[in-house]
């Protein structure tokens, strides 16, 4: 059974972003699409993605988009599926959509998170506070640390 779920990630890393064309190429393979049956032009993969899409109920989840513009070529056409767009910039030009803006965490939430990422509890509230509680910047940290188990917090 297909997943009900889609990630679409714009952000490569190092604040690189990819473009529609790249992001939906990529989407497409994830759905299955062969590479040779991927249009070179944009608006083509935007019309497979989207007849790929056709009868699914999914929810897509597209994250860290820097326009608008970015996030309109993988909107689906017909009811059924969900689109979340999280992103630190506000994407009010979206025809439809709803803002839900996000506060810091809580210092009990925040230490939650990032003792889930790495569990050394008595030195996480100093990186809590050079956090500012800020979600990301604490699963930033949090996954380095997670990633590099010789190193401690303290460090």
């Amino acid at each position: 059974m297909p997943s009900p779920y889609l990630a679409v990630r714009l952000e490569k890393g190092g604040g690189h972003h990819q473009g529609p064309a790249a992001a939906l190429g990529a989407v497409l393979r994830t759905l299955g699409v062969a590479d040779q049956h991927i249009p070179a032009r944009l608006d083509e993969r935007a019309a497979l993605y989207r007849s790929v899409l056709d009868g699914r109920r999914m929810l897509v989840v597209i994250d860290y988009p820097r326009s608008p513009a970015q996030v309109r070529w993988m909107l689906p056409a017909a009811a059924g599926r969900a689109v979340l767009v999280t992103s630190r910039r506000r994407m009010i030009d979206l025809a439809g959509a709803h803002l839900v803006e996000l506060d810091v965490l809580s210092p009990g939430e925040a230490l939650h998170l990032f003792t889930r990422i790495a569990d050394e509890p008595e030195a996480a509230r100093i990186v809590m506070a050079a956090c500012g509680s800020v979600p990301l910047a604490i699963r930033i940290a949090a996954c380095r640390l997670a990633a590099r188990p010789t190193w401690r917090i303290r460090r």
